[in-house]
C-alpha cells in the first residue's frame, strides 16, 4: 500500500451545491398540505450510495406522516448524481442516515455516514 492511499472519502454529490446537506437544506420545503393540516416532525431516512454512484435501499426509519416522507424522497431522488465513497483506493457502497426536520421555524438537517469498519457497507 502506497503512502498516497486514500483511507476514506465519503460519497459526494456531483455538481457545485456546497455538499449534500446544503443541497437538502436548499431543496426541502414544508408541503402546503402539511401546513394546512398542521403536520410537523422529523423524518429519518436511510439509503445507500453504491460503488457505481447510484442511490438504493431507501428505508424510512421514522416519519410523522406520508406527506413529509414523500417530500424527503422527492429531494433525495432529485440529487443529480453521486461520486461513490472510496476506502483504500477502492470504490465502496456506503450507507447514509439523516434526520430531516419539518417545523415552521428552521431546524438544521443532520445526518451521519455509517462507519464502514463496523459492517455497515455492502462491498
Amino acid at each position: 500500500m502506497g503512502i498516497n492511499c486514500a483511507i476514506l472519502r465519503n460519497p459526494e454529490i456531483k455538481g457545485k451545491y456546497g455538499g449534500f446537506m446544503k443541497f437538502m437544506q436548499d431543496s426541502i420545503v414544508l408541503p402546503q398540505e402539511a401546513i394546512k393540516r398542521d403536520i410537523t416532525g422529523m423524518v429519518q431516512i436511510e439509503f445507500m450510495v453504491t460503488k457505481e454512484g447510484q442511490v438504493k435501499d431507501f428505508r424510512i426509519l421514522s416519519s410523522p406522516d406520508p406527506i413529509l416522507t414523500n417530500e424527503v424522497m422527492r429531494v433525495v431522488k432529485s440529487v443529480p448524481g453521486w461520486y461513490p465513497a472510496i476506502s483504500h483506493n477502492r470504490l465502496m457502497d456506503f450507507t447514509f442516515t439523516m434526520n430531516v426536520p419539518f417545523y415552521r421555524e428552521q431546524v438544521p438537517i443532520t445526518g451521519s455516514w455509517e462507519d464502514p469498519w463496523y459492517g455497515n457497507t455492502d462491498e
